[in-house]
């Protein structure tokens, strides 16, 4: 599997700067997450509780591997300010080779394949 294949993008909402950038910084912090881009001037319209409502939000746009996947997200779960965040992901298509790398290097436990090489020993002559 290259390593294109194993990035993830996960895009969280959050209600301010402050907590984007508390999350941002415990997922850098604990090699979940590579790079945390916040998007600002969000504005989400949905329904709640049966209420269509609008909202002023940031976006997180958060790049990582699928090995850090399940602590991630249930990080974000566990400290978002939301009873109900949007916590979504997506495999990555297309990641330009350097960057791929990069991110990578920088996820907790990195499970990339190595390529091991094995000498074939052949049985000694008699």
């Amino acid at each position: 599997m290259t390593p294109n294949k194993n990035i993830i993008v996960t895009m969280v909402s959050v209600p301010s700067l402050k907590e984007g950038r508390a999350l941002a910084r415990r997922l850098i912090d604990q090699k979940l997450a590579a790079c945390v881009s916040l998007v600002s001037g969000v504005e989400s319209h949905y329904r709640w509780q049966g209420r269509a409502e609008r909202s002023r939000e940031l976006l997180m746009l958060i790049k990582t591997q699928r090995t850090a996947w399940p602590a991630l997200r249930d990080l974000i779960a566990d400290k978002h300010s939301y009873s109900v965040p949007e916590i979504v992901a997506w495999p990555l298509v297309w990641a330009h080779g350097p960057y791929a790398r990069w991110v990578a290097s920088e996820i907790a436990g990195n499970m990339e394949p190595k390529i091991v090489r094995i000498r074939k020993r052949t049985a000694p002559s008699l």
